[in-house]
């Protein structure tokens, strides 16, 4: 007898695989209960090539009767079928096993047949403990109700399903792990359950100090004394507390959405978007004290400024400048205090002006030569050459020289005098009669040259 016909188990898919097309064709229709003479009339061909490949078929299997080399092939395609099987679930287990989540598979009643390592190392349990014990226990004792419902309704219905629970581990801590499950399906009916588990405790754990954090911040902002005013990168008012509400008049619905200049005198508005983009420079959170300006004014919705202080804050987020601003109402300070400038040292006239040379600050000479109130001393008429001189001092070093007439308070004639600007100080001295003078010796030098 041939060695091929003494084979078993593995070697009997030898035996197939030595098979030719035809052959193997041949065997496959047998197996389906065809008889020689359908089988020919099926491949349209003679009985007699049938029996011929029987023949050849024998010399393989050996001197067998048809129904015994017809079961002899039915065996080695349920061997390697049964192989291939062995191996796929082998190769599917080691997937699984190497896999970061934990995976688990129940049947209908949901008895767990398979938990991997990592779904063991979450629970802090060996593989056979859960298999013996079921996964349900797992489950904190206050998130169970909902966990056994979600279990039912994915085994009733096949529906898929996320959720979060509390699992107590072996050792008895307790951690925070999201589920995604699902049905799976045997011939179109539920076979039972299947889905991964990921520990997300340190996730929940980073919410709630948020959640925490973000709280805080809401009672700190409501209940603060000071007005707390917070606007986004294109300066438009995205946070307005109670303070502010009462301070600048606006309520949060009419406010939110404005902008920013909507709370600051006209006068202001463009030194302080100057002030804000400069601020606004960088890539980290920054801040700025209070009074760390000359002057701060807001602006009511009544349309009366006030004088206040402000801590603005800058902070980043999704790479976008968003600024808070801490607001101070000091109107009864200032009230309280009789006016001085910074500037009142100087015995000459002096103010201080902003990026446009208005003024905004000036010492006691200056108010007692236009008056109390505050206002732009220069003469309308040399208006330009200050600008001009402005715009000259910025290209060199920030000094320049200038002869202007200064308008003076209660309807007196503007006096001439001679500017020198040092940075944002202009100091002016009275040269009115020097000027005078020399106005009325150019008139005499033009008489006489008309003679």
């Amino acid at each position: 007898m041939s060695p091929l016909t003494e084979t078993h188990g593995d070697e009997e898919v030898v035996l197939v695989d030595s098979l030719s097309p035809r052959e193997r064709q041949l065997l496959e229709m047998a197996t389906a209960g065809l008889t020689d003479q359908a089988i020919a009339n099926e491949l349209g061909i003679s009985l007699a090539t049938v029996s011929t490949y029987w023949g050849r078929i024998r010399i393989k299997y050996g001197p067998l009767g048809r129904t015994e080399i017809v079961a002899r092939f039915l065996r080695a395609l349920m061997s390697r079928a049964t192989a291939e099987l062995t191996a796929s679930e082998e190769r599917m287990r080691t997937v699984l096993e190497a896999l970061p989540l934990g995976v688990f598979l129940t049947d209908g009643a949901g008895k767990p047949i398979y938990v991997n390592s990592a779904y063991a190392k979450i629970a802090g349990r060996t593989n056979e403990e859960l298999l013996e014990e079921g996964l349900a226990s797992l489950v904190f004792p206050d998130d169970q109700r909902q966990a056994q419902e979600e279990r039912e309704r994915c085994l009733a219905e096949g529906k898929g399903y996320t959720a979060e629970h509390r699992w107590t581990r072996g050792d008895g801590t307790v951690v925070w792990v999201r589920l995604r499950s699902d049905a799976w399906l045997v011939n179109g009916m539920i076979a039972g359950r299947v889905g991964v588990v990921e520990d997300v405790t340190q996730e929940h754990e980073a919410r709630q100090r948020q959640a925490e954090a973000e709280e805080r911040y809401r009672l700190l902002f409501a209940l603060a004394p000071e007005a707390i005013v917070s606007v986004d990168e294109g300066l438009k008012v995205v946070g307005f507390n109670a303070s502010a509400e009462r301070m600048f008049g606006y309520r949060l619905d009419e406010i939110l959405g404005q902008t920013l200049a909507t709370l600051i005198p006209e006068r202001f508005r463009e030194g302080h978007r100057a002030h804000i983009e400069r601020f606004g420079q960088g890539t980290v959170a920054a801040a700025r004290p209070m009074a760390s300006r000359s002057e701060v004014r807001g602006l009511r919705s009544d349309g009366t400024d006030f004088p206040c202080e402000a801590s603005i804050v800058r902070q980043i987020l999704d790479g976008k400048p968003h600024y808070t601003a801490i607001i101070r109402d000091v109107s009864d300070r200032v009230r309280s205090t009789p006016p001085q400038s910074s500037l009142d040292a100087i015995p000459l006239i002096a103010w201080r002006v902003d990026e446009r040379g208005e003024t905004v600050d000036g010492n006691a000479a200056l108010r007692e030569f236009v008056g109390q109130t505050l206002g732009d001393p220069v003469d309308p008429l040399d208006r330009p050459a200050f600008e001009e001189a402005l715009h000259r001092a910025a290209g060199n070093g920030g000094k320049a020289d200038v002869r202007l007439r200064l308008r003076r308070s209660l309807g007196a004639s503007s006096r001439w005098h001679l500017c020198r600007i040092e940075g944002d100080v202009v100091v002016a001295t009275d040269v009115h009669e020097l000027e005078t003078a020399a106005e009325e010796l150019r008139k005499v030098r033009a008489l006489l040259g008309s003679n």
